[in-house]
């Protein structure tokens, strides 16, 4: 991986060992992050600000795709005391 915008904050460190004491290390970071450290320095924001928003739209995207199946599953309902 190459360039400053593949190494952000929340990125994912994956550490390989290999034989001896080198180390290989990849950052992995979420597709969604790198749009909201942007509008996060440009808006003078946080990003979790825009990932927030981000994953409400999410969940109610896929609460509308998933209401058939969300409308039969039963409330669990706790013993009373």
């Amino acid at each position: 991986m190459s360039g400053g915008d593949n190494f952000g904050s929340g990125a994912i460190i994956q550490v390989e060992a290999t034989r001896g004491d080198s180390l290989r290390v990849e950052m992995v970071v979420c597709p969604r992050l790198i749009p909201a450290l942007r509008l996060a320095a440009f808006f003078g924001t946080t990003s979790g600000f825009w990932l927030g928003l981000q994953a409400d739209y999410d969940t109610e995207e896929a609460a509308k795709e998933l209401s058939g199946v969300l409308a039969q599953i039963h409330r669990f309902e706790p013993l009373a005391a």
